[in-house]
């Protein structure tokens, strides 16, 4: 939500903005008195602005003796449309990954799952002589890679059972993780600490840090990796790991992922 005071308000657009957020966060049918006292507004304009409100659908009124306000569906049928606006496609995630490879002087990665392999979208070099795209759509292993086990996060127990009875699960390197039950051990470590690691499990030369990108309904649909020289990666990872937040979270609040507040 966007804090800044509008440049010119409308003053009775702005109150009947506060009593449907009001009633958002209430999540419970209110008196026309109790609205009317938690905005601070009198009663009076409190029922012009219900009433408005109810001719256009966005609330409904409930009881005999004592009327009771809620929002309505059409309030739900408006925010169903909001996904379909904000989408990855639509938002421009080039730019921040370029953003983030100078900043963190690294190789960066957007990934998208695409069935059973890790799908590179986009990827920008450290380097400026390096190329950005590839003629070859680049794939990877979901379970050697650390974007691709993000997204084996939301595989259910029984799915990543599955996954490793129907995949050609090869060994890339000797780190490769081929056992079912270390592979659930590695993803309960990754969900502890919030970032994914592959430790030259696909690559011997290289290891990838990630983090997940998030919608709305908290599913992980993208991951941004950080590419880095396996030797010096748990030193620069203090450094990285804020930066590579930063990034997911600007990602995933477009989509509309609301973080849990802490406790």
């Amino acid at each position: 939500m966007d804090t800044r005071e509008p440049k010119y308000p409308l003053q009775t657009l702005s109150k009947a903005l506060e009593v449907l957020e009001h009633m958002r966060q209430s999540g419970a049918p209110l008196t026309l008195s109790a609205i009317s006292k938690s905005l601070e507004i009198s009663k009076s304009s409190a029922h012009r602005i219900l009433d408005t409100l109810l001719h256009y659908g966005f609330v409904e009124k409930n009881g005999a003796a004592a009327v009771h306000y809620q929002l309505s569906w059409s309030v739900y049928q408006i925010g169903k449309v909001v996904p379909e606006c904000h989408t990855l496609e639509s938002y421009d995630y080039r730019s921040l990954v370029d953003f983030l490879a100078q900043e963190v002087q690294c190789r960066v990665d957007i990934y998208i799952q695409t069935e059973n392999t890790n799908t590179s979208l986009y990827h920008a070099p450290c380097l400026t002589d390096e190329s950005r795209q590839s003629v070859f759509v680049e794939r990877f292993p979901l379970y050697a890679t650390a974007s691709g086990k993000l997204f084996m996060l939301d595989f259910t127990k029984e799915g990543i059972l599955r996954y490793f009875q129907t995949t050609d699960i090869r060994r890339y390197t000797p780190n490769t993780i081929l056992n079912y039950i270390d592979f659930l051990e590695n993803l309960e470590k990754i969900q502890e600490q919030g970032y994914s690691m592959d430790d030259r499990e696909y690559s011997m030369d290289k290891t990838n840090v990630a983090m997940p990108v998030r919608n709305y309904n908290g599913q992980t649909v993208a991951a941004l990796s950080i590419t880095l020289d396996p030797d010096g990666a748990p030193a620069k990872l203090p450094e990285l790991l804020p930066k590579l937040a930063r990034a997911c979270d600007t990602i995933s609040a477009y989509l509309g992922y609301m973080k849990p507040k802490s406790l």
